[in-house]
């Protein structure tokens, strides 16, 4: 087997293919790394996502809890003071969709307005 004049010695055609082998490898490296990246950072932030979603939803409770008591405490202190009043004989209290108020109410919890009445 003879060397034409273009042909490259067997050395350089190796140190050619380990230095593609080397770069087809890393590249294989960086692109496998950069997948774990992601998914790390993926769930970094759906993790971030349901912590935050949780933290509104519990803070959606409380302050309904808090208007609950609120609506709690106002009807035993009108029907307290309706109790009180001469003349009155009972009191009728009731929640209705605050969509289906009407005429003067008080506004209540969830949305629902208190419907006060002297009967």
């Amino acid at each position: 087997m003879g060397e034409g004049p273009g042909d490259k010695p067997y050395e350089e055609i190796s140190e050619e293919l380990i230095a593609e082998r080397a770069r087809l490898q890393a590249q294989r490296e960086a692109e496998e790394l950069w997948r774990q990246k992601e998914a790390e950072i993926t769930k970094k932030f759906r993790d971030a996502l349901a912590n935050e979603k949780a933290r509104i939803l519990a803070e959606k409770w409380k302050v309904e809890m808090e208007d609950r008591k609120a609506a709690k405490v106002l009807e035993e202190r009108i029907r307290e003071e309706f109790k009180g009043s001469q003349g009155v004989g009972h009191l009728c209290v009731a929640t209705i969709p605050s969509s289906q108020a009407t005429g003067a109410h008080l506004p209540g919890y969830f949305g629902h307005w208190l419907v006060l009445r002297a009967l």
